[in-house]
């Protein structure tokens, strides 16, 4: 599962199977998680296990300590419980991402992944430390310059401040991992 080519083939129905959704984006009732269970399971120990190898920088060697995730926000918009606190989050704005959440060491992806340069959208800015480090797999990926850093399924991201930059709205971000499935 580890090795599975970045096709919507695979990509696609595990992340929807995680999210709970089905291709017409409703509910699905389970069904895509009975369905990947074994395939889930053996990619979020991968996940778990290389994320164990502390993320080094391809370009300075040095221990990577802030990764960035470009979100298009043309159709779906990030839910206003992520941005400020509120009832619906007891005070503490952010969610979990049930399904992988890329990240990247490199921040032209990430304005790539917002939908480009010179158009509105939002990129998360992650501060890593030792306990909520994703998984370099710049190693297995079709896009190694994407510079990839994957977190696994059910990770916590808490929003600590927001700054508009230019176009992008810039999120700093915490992370919190689960480490058991």
């Amino acid at each position: 599962a580890a090795r599975a080519p970045p096709s919507s083939q695979f990509f696609d129905p595990w992340n929807r199977a995680l999210r709970g959704i089905d291709t017409a984006n409703q509910p699905d009732n389970g069904r895509g998680l009975e369905q990947w269970a074994t395939c889930l399971a053996v990619l979020f120990s991968a996940v778990i296990k290389l994320s164990a190898v502390p993320p080094r920088d391809p370009v300075t060697n040095r221990p990577v300590t802030r990764v960035w995730r470009g979100v298009e926000e043309m159709a779906l918009k990030l839910p206003p419980a992520f941005l400020e606190p509120c009832d619906e989050n007891d005070g503490f704005p952010g969610g979990a991402e049930r399904a992988c959440s890329s990240t990247t060491t490199d921040i032209f992806t990430a304005y790539d992944s917002s939908g480009g340069w010179e158009v509105p959208g939002t990129i998360l800015e992650i501060d890593y430390d030792a306990a909520s480090r994703g998984a370099d797999v710049q190693f297995l990926s079709c896009y190694p310059r994407e510079r990839e850093l994957l977190q696994p399924p059910v990770c916590m991201i808490s929003t600590r401040g927001i700054e508009q930059r230019g176009y992008k709205r810039f999120i700093k971000c915490s992370l919190t991992v689960k480490c058991a499935a």
